[in-house]
């Protein structure tokens, strides 16, 4: 489709980015929501105590996926729950705590050499603004099992949110950015992101 454009929800755990992606789905014949998340393909792998988390090829993997199924999709506006930004900002929570540089230099080596190949810029970054707190809080309420911790960890959450803006701002400053208070009512936030979709043009 000529006029596709590629939307990315961004935003820490608790955002509410599943539950906006399905909400605008279903609601809006114009929009594909593509939330393919990591949690999900780890839960369906065997031993996943084995699983390495340090590991980004699991992340970028995904990344592809993504991108090919935005290739492949029909409609006006194709939203992900997520994308390469995500996974360039775990590389580098997880290089600063674990205190290894090589983790994020992969990563980051990999962005470079992929960038207009296998994967592509988005149109739109929609930020879903919310205190760590109050996720972690929503997380708690959900009762669900995590299946890495050091997601919802304060520290780690603080630094994957700070490098998303300074990469944006260095890197892909042709890029739009948008901002959402994610701690208003659902509803609320459901009609400022399409108020936001409307606008990208």
């Amino acid at each position: 489709m000529k006029n596709k454009k590629m939307i990315v929800l961004e935003g820490i755990s608790g955002a509410g980015k599943s539950t906006n992606i399905k909400m605008l789905t279903n609601n809006e014949k114009n929009i594909d929501g593509i939330n393919i998340k990591m949690s999900e393909l780890m839960e369906n792998v065997e031993k996943k105590n084995y699983i390495d988390y340090t590991n980004t090829k699991y992340f970028l993997l995904l990344e592809k996926l993504k991108t090919i199924l935005y290739e492949d999709s029909k409609k006006e506006y194709v939203l992900f729950e997520r994308y390469y930004l995500s996974s360039l900002a775990h590389a580098y929570a997880i290089s600063i705590i674990n205190n290894d540089k090589n983790i994020y230099k992969s990563v980051i080596n990999w962005y470079n050499d992929s960038i207009g190949k296998d994967i592509i810029k988005p149109d739109a970054y929609i930020f879903l603004d919310i205190p760590i707190e109050k996720a972690i809080d929503r997380i708690n309420k959900r009762n669900e099992s995590i299946v890495n911790n050091i997601w919802i960890e304060k520290r780690y959450m603080q630094l994957c949110e700070e490098y998303k803006i300074s990469f944006i701002q260095e890197f892909e400053k042709d890029v739009k950015v948008y901002k959402v208070d994610a701690s208003k009512e659902i509803n609320r936030v459901y009609k400022d992101i399409l108020e936001i979709i409307k606008q990208i043009d």
